[in-house]
């Protein structure tokens, strides 16, 4: 999956943003970015393994914390706007997290 996704994708990475974006986010950040990729894998097979140990149920669920951390992660690091609907989705996710753990 991660070798043939990025095939069909790039063509509208490079429409969209266009290669002088794509290689001053590759110069002025060549940590970073590649370290962004690598999480995405390890964060993808930390939920693949979750699944071989945990109850789907469980494991599911506690994946889809990563969209709170993110919206927050997002809010704090990146300044982007928390409106009412990112932070709503994220009270949301969180609940719905808490009824399972509590009641599974």
């Amino acid at each position: 999956m991660f070798a043939f996704v990025p095939i069909p994708i790039t063509p509208f990475i490079f429409r969209e943003y266009k290669w002088a974006k794509i290689k001053n986010a590759l110069t002025s950040q060549p940590i970073r970015v590649p370290l962004a990729g690598v999480l995405g894998v390890l964060a993808y097979l930390m939920a693949v393994f979750s699944y071989s140990i945990a109850p789907l149920s469980y494991a599911g669920s506690i994946r889809e914390v990563s969209v709170v951390f993110g919206a927050f992660a997002g809010w704090w690091f990146l300044k982007e706007k928390m409106g009412g609907v990112r932070l709503l989705g994220a009270i949301v996710i969180f609940a719905g997290i808490v009824v399972i753990a509590i009641f599974g």
